[in-house]
């Protein structure tokens, strides 16, 4: 038998709207099947049937598994009034949720959830997050992973969370990677940022995309960061608009206090950057953050040079917190405590840039017979060359040349002299040797001969003599404060 017409008044334009209509509903019924399969899978791999209750006594699976989530009124599930989930929050805080397991990859087709998405304290919920959470885009206020035993990796998808803005945390779980540089296309948040104790291992600049986040920013208790290679991003220098706390602390970070930081003006409550590794001098621009009441806080690390008045200035309006000279070098110049090798040069702004050599060089002339007698000679050298050299921004005990407590093979002299302008001559072999202390010695025309003498360290190999001479002038000898005859021969240590 044929079809039936359509009647009359059911034109062309009128059946598509109809046709649309319907496919709505059926397309609204697939999510909302999708979403209720979600939450059941969730129920399963989290061992639903021992769910706890939450601090007021509620049972945290009331009503799970009966009917829908919507239609049902789940325990911690909101729905919109089309049906679609917009909220889930189990939230363990001080209680023993009972929820153990891991977070099923169908998670991600929840992705009308607009409000809160909190799994939060739950001791037992262990595993890796799932890419698909990456998915839901829609979220805008609450992403709450934290307190848990999640693992792995933080997944790059999360970098589509754009319009995320109020309050997003991983903190205290047991990641194994890098925070992701996606983490930094996040760039809509505008309130907390909590990624504390994750052992995350490093730091990506892009995080100082989060230019709006106006209340905290908090990565403190991350050991693993670089595996203490980590330094402080200049880039998180545009957080300008943050107002209470920027929270690094214990980080086993390294490296200089960036200069930028001092931009971060509108901070009212806490700047914390105690028990890190960082060394170099404090940044004067940091005298900038006069809006904190509360805490300043650079106490253990290894910082030096005097504190700026600037900085100091701040302790004015900050009575409880401000903790800046304790357990650092502060009063010591920065040239004794950072290592010659490093870059120190720019690092601490110039402050040990080359002066002259001392008018008069400290020399102690003695032939010492005994270990005693040369450790005694050492101490004196050390002393003299501590006098004329205080003050100068190198102290003898962290000098390069430091021949008398260090030990250089002739290539290492050979090469040192060599930057001074100096040449050496010699044609023994340059391995397994150690340097005496270095002899200075001015010539009349300004020049500087620079003598020493090499001992095997295998005591049957002779001594041998290394002369290195035509250093250009004083100037360019500064950093050798010092000068000591060898003693022959050499002591037994």
């Amino acid at each position: 038998a044929a079809w039936p017409a359509w009647p009359a008044w059911m034109g062309p334009a009128r059946l598509y709207a109809a046709t649309l209509a319907a496919t709505h509903l059926v397309g609204s019924a697939a999510e909302v099947l999708n979403q209720t399969n979600a939450l059941e899978t969730l129920y399963r791999s989290t061992d639903g049937p021992n769910w706890g209750v939450d601090q007021d006594g509620n049972k945290l699976s009331t009503n799970w598994m009966v009917g829908g989530p919507c239609s049902n009124a789940w325990y911690g599930v909101t729905c919109s009034e089309e049906g679609e989930v917009t909220q889930l929050e189990l939230d363990g805080s001080n209680v023993d949720s009972g929820i153990v397991g891991t977070l099923p990859t169908q998670l991600g087709v929840l992705t009308a959830m607009n409000k809160r998405f909190i799994l939060q304290e739950h001791s037992g919920l262990n595993g890796t997050i799932p890419t698909e959470l990456g998915g839901l885009t829609a979220q805008t206020n609450y992403f709450v992973l934290q307190d848990n035993k999640l693992s792995g990796t933080i997944p790059t998808q999360f970098g589509r969370l754009s319009m995320m803005g109020k309050f997003f945390s991983l903190q205290s779980n047991k990641f194994t990677s890098a925070f992701p540089t996606q983490l930094g296309l996040m760039t809509g948040m505008y309130q907390y940022a909590y990624l504390q104790d994750t052992d995350c291992t490093s730091l990506p600049t892009q995080l100082g995309k989060m230019s709006l986040l106006s209340y905290t920013l908090a990565l403190s208790d991350n050991n693993e960061f670089g595996a203490g290679s980590a330094t402080m991003p200049t880039q998180l220098g545009q957080m300008t608009a943050m107002q209470q706390y920027f929270n690094f602390v214990w980080n086993n970070m390294v490296g200089t206090l960036p200069t930028q930081l001092g931009q971060l003006t509108a901070l009212t409550l806490g700047f914390k950057l105690q028990s890190n590794k960082f060394s170099g001098v404090i940044p004067t621009q940091y005298g900038r953050l006069t809006a904190i009441t509360q805490s300043f806080q650079l106490q253990s690390n290894k910082l030096c040079n005097d504190v700026p008045t600037e900085v100091a200035a701040l302790s004015n309006s900050i009575t409880t917190n401000f903790k800046v000279t304790t357990s650092n070098d502060i009063g010591t110049s920065c040239c004794e405590t950072l290592n010659p090798t490093d870059s120190y040069m720019s690092t601490v702004g110039g402050s040990c840039a080359p002066s002259p050599i001392p008018s008069s060089i400290p020399t102690v002339t003695s032939n010492p017979t005994s270990y005693e007698e040369y450790s005694r000679l050492i101490a004196e050298v050390d002393e003299s060359c501590d006098d004329a050299c205080e003050g100068r921004g190198m102290a003898c005990s962290e000098n390069q040349l430091h021949a008398v407590k260090s030990t250089f093979t002739k290539h290492n002299i050979s090469t040192l002299v060599s930057s001074l302008g100096g040449t050496c001559d010699s044609t023994s072999d340059e391995k397994s040797w150690s340097a005496a202390p270095l002899l200075i010695t001015s010539t009349t025309d300004g020049t500087t001969t620079t003598t020493t003498k090499c001992y095997p360290s295998d005591p049957s190999r002779s001594v041998e003599s290394f002369s290195c001479s035509a250093v250009s002038s004083l100037t360019d000898a500064q950093r050798v404060c010092f000068c000591v005859d060898a003693p022959s021969p050499m002591p037994t240590l």
